[in-house]
């Protein structure tokens, strides 16, 4: 994956809210930078809230992020759990995510877990 796919999200120290760009780590706190057209944004994140991007898309398109809950139907039960980083991939129910994505399994970002924390 290249850098420049990288991307991160984390909740906002000034207002809670999410925030979605790079990640940056100082000795003065820690930061997502984003541009919208050549404006560069800077604003400070708990760094507990921070989560990486998978590359993965659910159904509906959208960006999965680390912590994110995904719902999914599996035979006549549908469940809800959480993406985590664990033995070198992201993984659904101690499964990897790209082998539920693979098998055209539906996956939709139904929230993150960080919300239910902070």
């Amino acid at each position: 994956m290249k850098t420049e796919n990288i991307k991160f999200k984390a909740k906002r120290l000034d207002n809670g809210e999410w925030v979605k760009g790079s990640l940056v780590n100082t000795p003065f706190g820690t930061f997502i930078l984003w541009y919208e057209g050549a404006t560069c944004h800077k604003k400070e994140v708990n760094p507990e809230t921070v989560c990486q991007r998978t590359g993965m898309r659910d159904c509906c398109g959208v960006d999965i992020y680390e912590h994110d809950m995904l719902e999914y139907d599996l035979g006549p039960f549908s469940k809800t759990r959480d993406v985590m980083w664990l033995n070198g991939t992201y993984q659904l129910n101690l499964e990897p995510l790209y082998s539920y994505i693979s098998h055209g399994i539906q996956v939709k970002v139904v929230g993150n877990l960080i919300d239910k924390c902070y």
